[in-house]
């Protein structure tokens, strides 16, 4: 997945760019410190040579912040050019500058970030104390124009998760390792590097596989392999710089373990017998500590990632992190990538899809978690940065407790170092893999696990990876694929066909050239030639051990191509680039033709080239031959180029030419020839220019430029015999000389500083003579010198009068006022003088003072002093002088020394915010007398600056070194120049010139002797007239014999005019409308921005300040030409700032610069929307938009982020608990796991096994509420309560007495109201259960609070149940006994008996009541018949079920029988028994099967003893 650091841009930041860049101004002052102390500096840019390296030394701050680590910075120089930045604190500083700049921050080292990486040689962190300071520290660092940029340094913690024992090694199974390890167990050629908090090098399933450094030797304390590092035998100790990785003797299962578990993970020891199997099996493991031994924090990180890119790991293990980006770790991991490294790094357990980084930069393979169900694990990171997943729960490795512990983690820590084993695995059986085939790999085969994750499908990257698919994805099939060399080749070119084919250790190419020598070839790349132009097949097939694969192409034999084109109007001496592309192979030979004559480039390799073309009038450029080394080309194309030729020559001032636009640092030319410049006087102060005299008057051409910076250089090429380059400034009428340079070589190349931004200059180009013509090529560059090589800003200089033709007369007073806008300076060095050098042609002793400047720091005053001056600094300087007579500062914060009221320079300057400038004038006289070797003399006035020292004298050592001096140029006259003034010839009237000579000096009458032979003799003046266009010159002779020649150039004037609008302004990106009045026709130049150049009113939309010439044309075809300059105002260089990472709730502070109005959008909570740093407290993660208008009233944008990091994940199960026991307790607060780089911590701690874990046991003995608040790495807190509740439980429930009831008695049995819960043995709920029945009856009721009291009774039934026992059939005249139980305590019977036992004698219902010791009562009762002596007796029922009771139906007699017949009937009718044994009952069965139960019929037929006979019938019911 491409993670681009838009974000912070993160890079976040990430951070994480974007935002968390701060680009530096080109120019500008780095000012650390106003303080006034003799050791305060400001540094204003680089003084710092490059033989002077420093050396710094920094000791980190043991603070320790949430997103980045306090006190410290990132920064970008812009190239290997910036100063050497080597300091050693406790060291003599080989210059001061820096130490200057750096003590306001308390800043302790500033160092080369990544020293070993030469990709990365731009890179330096600086380390500082005062982290209060660290914005300041950035915004001071923005005007430093070496500089690119400057951000925070991220911080990164670890992602892990301890948890409960598990009792298997599932992320092996579920990713099919095994099946992985078929293919490829591994090599040890492969190395992953560790970067993590440390790495156990002798645990028993690590020590076999740990990397050891085949360049190294142990123990001789070199470098013996020159990566950088001494004696790194395993790895290395990035966070205390030593060679020892291995994890500080504190160690245990969960501290300073996190390396080694991931170690395991990754490359433990496999198929060994012990400990865990590793899913890259055989691989190398380099250990790289990354965290400090004192504080556990990782202090390392990135420079332990330098030390694995150093070192040649192919993966790196990232199982850390955070939430902001920066630019410059970027740049790290684009290194690695680019050196072929697999980079892996874990996702973060926030449970979030905020960025986390490293893992969101680009090139990296982001991890998240998953169990071994494939869910995503509760507390892992998900969303779009999410490459793949990996098993991260309950995942058993090993620890550093000893050598051989182990234990269980949670946490994308542990995901991230499976892929990277995996990672290592593939590049076993594919070493040539690249980091992105890799990463295809792992994604392609990847099982797709969204199905499983509802409401986070899309959000875990590719899936949860395969083993066993990724390695097999890694080796590829050949795709066969070719280019060639020649694009197209020519007959006869031997040229190469390249194999770029895909495919896994290539081993076989097969190539056919029909048509070609030779006609095939086996090698990987041959070398081919054709005979002829045409069209050729050619077909590779190439081949590994998968398989093989082929492709046919066409190639295209013809000879090479050379095309012109290119189109544009430009002013007569302008140059344009025109365009020449290619075909066929480089070096290429080309002549093109102007249509009169022809040049031939050769050698040619780039494509295009570029003609830098400047014709002197409308040409059509064609091409008329090309060639290679092989063949002969063809040619084709145009390129007309149309030349405006203005009607007036530049070869005055005032017909000065506009030179093309200038922009910083590229070189401009134009063209030119002074064949046709009338012969003028060069200005006069050209005389003994770099000691040649110039003669007089010479053929001259006259330029006019805007500058847009303060160097300007020139460079000059001609064919005269001699030229004169002079640089002016000001108007026309009132040019003040600046500086001049002559040749004879044909070169010039000078340097003409200082010049002012947004000023107008004129440069003059003449020969040496009035016939000293030929061609040039003018070229200027405009560029800004450094900070540290120009203190001086927008000098400016008013001469009034301004000299005449650069000339004074004697005795002339002159008034002159300097101005220096601005001055750049540091802490310790300060504007402190201005002396005004004169040239020997001015009287000194007239040199006066006319005003002096207010001082810009209020804390002093400037004045003039009139004599040399000779400093000592107070005593404690170097002596320096004599400077004078000039302006110095006197500051009120007094001396380093004793102070002398008349040195100046043993105190301090007047500090300025720069805004702040100052005007020195004064007046001076020329010579008074002028005798003829005195003319000539130089006039010239050099202003030299002072600046004060650290020790407060002036003049010691320039902090400006290249600092040019502003120089005013002019010359004594002893007689005047004669003024000349004119009327010019028309076109209409072309003989109507009049020219004027006037001497306002000399001593007269005057001869005034002109070149058209005309001479006089006037006390003032002479005038000649009807003079036609041309040259004209005049000699003024005073009476003394002086004499001075100047010369004047009538022009014929055009009568067509024309009007343009006035010079437009306008923001960049803006348009404006030129209009010209007047004409018919119209060419506009140049081009540029221009939405049409040939109409009057064309709109101009210039990327910068640009002149526009318009040539216009009226009818008669006379033309007219004006200039209109667009001023292009700069849009404001907006800073939004950096952004960062707040917790809900909480506020940060946002900084915008670039100009002075500021609007921000959205509202959403921000303090203020109009001002440059308002307080954001966004509710949700917001990026915020500025828009600057600046100081011309152009407006632009920037983008700031605040991200409102989520707080902790902390899902309580069971927040509240309440327990109900007087004895002690022992209970688990809650059931939440370990999150890595979470911070628990819990209060109080009283009875807690361990206060800094999720889920502690509490040992508790009364009433307490406990307090856990949790913070995630983005200082981000939940704070939960648990509130433990020991409710008093002495209340109980009571049943009463254990109890007997009376058979069929009940008892209600009540628990009482007021309690919250019943709950009975039988399961009743109710308050009260009424018990009939004998057993043991509980009750457990509950209070509001869940407590519990429980009751029991234990009931008894008791019975009194007599039975009465007797003969209960009597005959007549007989008695029996009727009893029953012994025992009860009362007995009553019906016939009043109180006794157990009674006797009757006669038949009836007799009954008995008992009572037991109970008082429980119970009764019997029997018949007892009385029978007559000769009856029977017969049943009713019998129940045949053979209990022995009743079974037989039969009659029973009570008097003896003689013969007896029993028969029994079914209802029908049909005979069932018969029997005539009185004794022998019916059993109620009938051929051995059982009657239905019903009513029967019986018949006896009895003859009692005596002869009683009689008979019985009836029914009986035979019950079932």
């Amino acid at each position: 997945m491409n993670k681009l650091f838009a974000h912070w841009l993160l890079l976040t930041g990430l951070l994480f760019c974007c935002a968390n860049i701060s680009v530096f101004a080109a120019s500008g002052c780095f000012t650390l410190c106003f303080d006034h102390t003799p050791v305060a500096m400001i540094w204003c840019g680089n003084d710092l040579p490059n033989d002077e390296p420093v050396t710094v030394l920094l000791t980190a701050s043991k603070k320790s912040s949430i997103n980045y680590n306090e006190g410290q910075l990132y920064v970008k120089f812009v190239s290997d050019k910036h100063p050497r930045v080597d300091y050693q604190k406790g060291q003599n500083p080989q210059t001061t500058r820096w130490v200057a700049l750096l003590a306001p921050f308390g800043i302790t080292a500033i160092q080369k970030a990544f020293p070993r990486l030469p990709a990365m040689d731009l890179y330096y962190r600086i380390k500082f104390d005062k982290s209060e300071l660290t914005e300041e520290l950035i915004a001071k660092l923005q005007r430093y124009p070496y500089i690119e940029f400057a951000e925070k340094v991220p911080l990164h913690k670890t992602f892990l998760t301890p948890n409960d024992i598990h009792p298997n090694q599932y992320n092996v199974l579920i990713t099919q390792a095994q099946q992985a390890w078929d293919i490829t167990t591994g090599s040890s050629n492969i190395v992953i590097g560790m970067v993590d908090d440390a790495v156990r090098l002798d645990h028993e399933d690590l020590a076999a596989n740990i990397w050891t450094n085949p360049g190294e030797v142990a123990g001789n304390g070199l470098d013996d392999d020159g990566n950088g590092y001494i004696d790194d035998i395993n790895g290395w100790d990035a966070a205390d710089n030593d060679n020892n990785p291995n994890p500080p003797a504190s160690a245990d299962n969960f501290t300073f373990s996190h390396g080694t578990h991931c170690a395991g993970i990754a490359a433990a020891v496999t198929d060994n017998g012990i400990g865990i199997a590793s899913v890259s099996f055989n691989v190398r493991l380099m250990a790289v500590k990354i965290a400090d031994d004192a504080t556990e924090q990782l202090t390392g990180a990135m420079e332990g990632v330098e030390y694995a890119i150093a070192s040649g790991a192919d993966v790196i293990s990232m199982s850390w992190g955070g939430g902001a980006p920066a630019a410059t770790e970027q740049a790290v991991f684009t290194t690695a990538h680019n050196q072929g490294i697999v980079l892996i790094a874990a996702a973060g357990n926030d449970n979030t899809s905020d960025l986390m980084y490293p893992a969101s930069y680009q090139y990296i393979i982001s991890v998240g978690a998953s169990n071994n169900s494939d869910l995503r694990a509760d507390f892992s990171n998900f969303g779009d940065s999410i490459d793949v997943m990996a098993p991260g729960v309950q995942i058993w490795s090993t620890v550093a407790t000893n050598t051989s512990s182990y234990e269980f983690y949670d946490g994308t820590s542990m995901a991230c170092p499976y892929v990277a084993g995996l990672a290592a695995l593939m590049l076993s059986f594919d070493p040539t893999a690249t980091p992105d085939r890799i990463e295809q790999c792992l994604e392609e085969t990847a099982d797709d696990i969204d199905g499983l994750n509802a409401g986070f499908e899309g959000q875990l990257g590719a899936g949860r990876v395969n083993a066993f698919l990724a390695v097999q994805c890694t080796p590829s099939e050949p795709i066969a694929n070719f280019n060639w060399s020649a694009q197209p080749p020519c007959a006869g070119e031997v040229f190469t066909f390249t194999d770029i084919s895909a495919g896994t250790n290539l081993d076989s190419w097969v190539w056919s050239f029909p048509g070609g020598t030779p006609s095939s070839s086996t090698a990987q790349n041959p070398t081919v030639s054709y005979p002829a132009a045409g069209s050729y097949l050619v077909t590779l097939t190439a081949s590994n051990y998968l398989g093989s694969s082929t492709i046919t192409k066409t190639v295209i034999v013809a000879p090479p191509s050379a095309y012109i084109i290119g189109a544009a109007v430009i002013l007569l001496g302008y140059v344009v680039p025109v365009e020449v592309t290619f075909t066929g192979s480089p070096p290429w030979t080309f002549t093109y033709s102007n249509g009169a004559a022809t040049t031939t480039v050769s050698g040619v390799t780039d494509n295009p080239y570029i003609l830098n073309l400047a014709p002197q009038f409308t040409t059509t450029y064609t091409l008329t031959a090309m060639n290679n080394a092989s063949c002969t080309g063809t040619v084709g194309g145009t390129a007309t180029i149309v030349v405006i030729v203005p009607s007036e020559i530049n070869d005055i001032c005032d017909n000065a030419l506009p030179f093309p636009t200038l922009n910083i640092g590229t070189q401009s030319c134009i063209v030119g020839n002074n064949a046709n410049a009338f012969a003028e006087l060069p200005y006069i102060n050209q005389n003994n220019c770099a000691g040649i005299p110039m003669p007089g008057p010479a053929a001259d051409l006259w330029y006019s430029f805007v500058a847009v910076s303060n160097i300007l250089d020139v460079s000059l090429t001609f064919d005269m015999d001699t030229a004169v380059v002079a640089l002016y400034e000001g108007a026309c009428n009132a040019l003040i000389g600046r500086d001049c340079a002559v040749s004879t070589t044909g070169n010039i190349n000078a340097t003409f500083a200082p010049v002012s931004p947004g000023l107008t200059y004129h440069i003059q180009i003449s020969g040496g003579s009035a016939t000293d013509v030929g061609d040039f090529q003018l070229c200027l560059e405009n560029y800004g010198e450094t900070i540290d090589e120009i203190c001086m800003l927008g000098q400016s200089l008013v001469a009034t009068p301004p000299p005449v033709l650069g000339t004074y007369l004697p005795g002339q007073n002159v008034s002159f006022c300097f101005t220096v806008e601005g001055y750049n300076q540091n802490a310790a060095d300060w504007f402190h003088g201005l002396v005004p050098v004169l040239g020997n042609g001015w009287d000194a002793s007239t040199l006066t003072p006319t005003s002096i400047p207010p001082p810009c720091s209020g804390g002093g005053a400037w004045d003039w002093y009139p004599m040399l001056i000779t400093s000592n600094g107070g005593g404690s300087g170097v002596i320096t002088g004599p400077q004078g007579p000039g302006f110095f500062f006197e500051s009120d914060a007094g001396c380093p020394g004793v102070c002398d009221p008349f040195d100046p320079g043993d105190n301090f300057g007047d500090p300025t915010d720069v805004t702040c400038g100052w005007e020195f004038c004064f007046t001076v006289s020329t010579l008074a007398a002028c005798p003829p070797a005195f003319d000539g003399q130089n006039l010239s006035i050099t202003f030299r600056n002072f600046s004060d020292s650290e020790t407060g004298s002036w003049g010691v050592t320039s902090i400006c070194p290249e600092d040019p001096e502003y120089t005013f140029k002019a010359v004594i006259s002893c007689c005047a120049i004669p003024i000349l003034t004119g009327t010019f010839p028309t076109c209409a009237q072309p003989n109507i010139g009049v020219i004027t000579a006037t001497s306002n000096a000399g001593i007269p009458p005057y001869e005034f002797a002109w070149s058209t032979g005309f001479v006089e003799t006037d006390n003032v003046s002479s005038t000649i007239s009807n003079l036609p266009a041309g040259f004209y010159v005049v000699t003024v002779t005073d009476s003394e014999g002086c004499a001075k020649e100047a010369s004047f150039t009538l022009i014929a004037q055009n009568d067509f005019t024309i009007q343009v609008s006035a010079d437009p302004t306008i923001c960049s990106g803006e348009g404006a409308q030129l209009n010209v009045i007047g004409g018919v026709s119209y060419v506009w130049a140049p081009s540029l921005g221009l939405s049409a150049n040939n109409i009057a009113n064309p709109i101009a939309s210039p990327p910068s300040t640009t002149q526009y010439v318009v040539v216009a044309t009226d009818v008669s075809g006379c033309t007219a030409y004006g200039i209109i300059t667009v001023n292009v105002n700069p849009e404001p260089d907006v800073d939004a700032g950096q952004g960062g990472v707040i917790c809900p709730g909480e506020s940060f502070n946002l900084f915008a610069s670039g100009g002075f109005a500021y609007s921000w959008s959205p509202p959403d909570g921000l303090s203020v929307t109009n001002f440059p740093n308002p307080v954001a407290t966004p509710a949700q993660t917001t990026t915020y938009t500025v828009t600057v208008t600046g100081n011309y009233g152009c407006s632009a944008t920037d983008n700031v982020t605040v991200v409102v990091a989520p707080p902790p994940f902390f899902p309580v199960n069971n927040i509240d608990t309440v327990a109900c026991s007087t004895d002690v307790l022992e209970m688990q607060l809650t059931d939440i796991n370990y999150i890595s780089n979470y911070d628990y911590e819990w209060s109080p701690t009283t009875g807690l096994d361990n206060p800094n874990i999720p889920n502690p046991i509490a040992t508790v003995t009364g009433d307490i509420t406990y307090t856990i608040t949790v913070t995630n790495p983005q200082g981000c807190q939940t704070v939960r309560t648990v509130e433990i509740i020991l409710n008093n439980a002495d209340f109980s429930v009571n049943l009463g007495v254990d109890t007997v009831l009376c058979n069929g008695g009940t008892l209600n049995l009540s628990a009482g109201t007021g309690f919250s819960t019943y709950l009975w043995s039988d399961g009743s709920t109710a308050d009260n259960i009424t018990a009939s029945q004998s057993g043991t009856y509980a009750v457990t009721v509950t209070n509001e609070f869940g407590c519990a009291a429980v009751d029991e009774i234990e009931i008894n039934i008791d019975s009194a149940q007599p039975e009465i026992t007797g003969n209960l059939t009597i005959t007549e005249g007989q008695s029996t006994i009727l009893s029953t139980q012994q025992g009860f305590a009362e007995y009553l019977w019906s016939n009043g008996g109180i006794t157990p036992a009674i006797t009757v004698s006669e038949g009836g219902d007799y009954s008995v009541s008992v009572t037991n010791s109970n008082g429980c009562t119970g009764s019997d009762a029997v018949i007892v018949q009385a029978l007559s002596r000769n009856e029977l007796l017969i049943p009713s029922a019998f129940s045949p079920n053979a209990d022995g009771i009743n079974d037989l139906f039969r009659a029973v007699n009570s008097n003896p029988i003689e013969t007896f017949n029993l028969i029994v009937y079914n209802r029908w009718g049909n005979l069932l028994f018969e029997t005539d044994n009185i004794l022998t009952g019916w059993n109620g069965s009938y051929k051995n099967t059982d009657s239905e139960m019903g009513v029967y019929v019986y018949f006896i037929e009895v003859t009692f003893e005596g002869g009683v006979a009689k008979t019985y019938k009836g029914n009986v019911t035979l019950i079932r």
